[in-house]
């Protein structure tokens, strides 16, 4: 017999015939609106393993809530995965435990960004047996100290005593030197020698650095300090070289003198016993602090340029210029003889100069002396005052004063 719930009657088929049959309000098996039975599908309440819109129950999978190990998106338990909460050996966004390897921590030998343990390799420290940048070191490296600094063609060759160096290359002293008349002597092209903070110290004979004699190409002297030699520095034969970052202090000499095309920068060069700084043709002498020298302070080849240094307190003039050369924004003061001079020493051709920008004040033999022979000197935009012998020293015929301040 087939039925059909909804309280009407029954069809029944019966020797080929389809008979209605009533089956009474409560007979089994029955679906109405308002009730649901067991183990059927309705729009108000679902038992046991059903599935609906309302409640879930059991191992069900809904919008709602889960039970056991369903995954859902609200909550997650035991080993499953989700957005809000990792357990046990689960990877996740906000805790990693174990080995895993994460953002925010990092445990054991794992390799983060943030913290790094044991045999790790980071930006911000590196331990044990770590390479870094082009040379790798049995102890510690690091991206700003090596036992031995590096060069961008490879690792610098160290000195630790006073000799020669004859061979092309980039050199770096390991610790302060001694010596009795020479240190250091440059006997080939493109040497670069980084005194690496430390001290050369002299008997008040020799030289602290120097060269040959041979009229060298590119040299480079840096990084230390230079004192008691005869000559701090002597590279008076060299070309296109470099002199920067040096302490040239009380030396017997001259404190620093470079050949042709030379740049002398940043120096501090004090008590020498002659000139300061002496250069040949063609130099750049900038941002150098030139104090308490015996003769002149700066005097400088044709050609050079002579900008923001301080020379202050030299037993002569302060700066001494020659052929087309530019003097400007320096502060020039406490001189025994003039603060700037273009006439001295009997150099010819002292022509075509300028002098500009500069602070010239309290020099005892005057603010600028120049002679009636220099032609096409420009002093313009100076200020000259309180120099005891005048601002202005001599006469010139051909010059252009203009705009300074006396």
């Amino acid at each position: 017999m087939l039925i059909k719930a909804r309280g009407m009657g029954a069809l029944a088929l019966a020797g080929g015939l389809l008979v209605s049959v009533w089956a009474g309000p409560a007979a089994a098996q029955v679906v109405a609106d308002d009730v649901v039975c067991s183990g059927c599908v309705g729009t108000n309440d679902l038992a046991n393993g059903s599935i609906g819109n309302q409640k879930l129950k059991d191992l069900s999978i809904g919008d709602r809530k889960l039970k056991d190990g369903a995954i859902g998106q609200n909550k997650i338990k035991d080993d499953a995965i989700g957005q809000n909460k990792i357990k046990d050996n689960a990877i996740g966004d906000r805790k990693i435990k174990d080995g895993a390897i994460g953002q925010n921590k990092i445990k054991d030998d794992a390799i983060g960004q943030n913290k790094l343990k044991d045999s790790a390799v980071s930006t911000a420290k590196i331990a044990d047996q770590a390479v870094t940048g082009d040379k790798i070191a049995p102890g510690s490296v690091t991206a700003d100290k090596l036992a031995f600094s590096l060069s961008p063609t490879g690792s610098r060759t160290p000195v630790n005593a006073c000799g020669t160096i004859d061979q092309p290359g980039s050199y770096v002293v390991t610790q302060n030197l001694a010596a009795t008349g020479d240190c250091l002597i440059l006997a080939a092209d493109f040497v670069t020698l980084d005194l690496n903070g430390f001290t050369l110290s002299g008997d008040g004979t020799g030289n602290g650095v120097a060269d040959d004699g041979l009229g060298h190409l590119g040299l480079a002297v840096r990084n230390g300090t230079i004192e008691n030699f005869d000559r701090g520095v002597d590279v008076r034969d060299a070309s296109d070289c470099i002199v920067d970052d040096l302490r040239v202090l009380n030396n017997a000499g001259v404190g620093i003198l470079s050949g042709t095309g030379c740049r002398v920068s940043e120096n501090v060069v004090a008590g020498s016993g002659n000139d300061n700084i002496r250069t040949g043709g063609a130099n750049i002498v900038s941002r150098n602090v030139v104090e308490g020298g015996s003769i002149n302070g700066i005097k400088v080849g044709r050609g050079s340029i002579v900008s923001e240094n301080i020379v202050s307190g030299n037993g002569n003039i302060g700066v001494v210029l020659a052929q087309g050369t530019l003097l400007t924004s320096n502060a020039i003061s406490q001189n025994t003889n003039a603060g700037i001079n273009t006439s001295e020493g009997g150099q010819a051709n002292k022509t075509d100069s300028t002098v500009t920008n500069n602070v010239v004040v309290g020099n005892s033999g005057g603010g600028i002396n120049y002679s009636v022979t220099d032609d096409g000197l420009l002093v313009a935009n100076n200020t000259m005052r309180s120099n005891p012998s005048g601002n202005q020293v001599s006469t010139c015929n051909t010059c252009t004063i203009v705009d300074n301040r006396f």
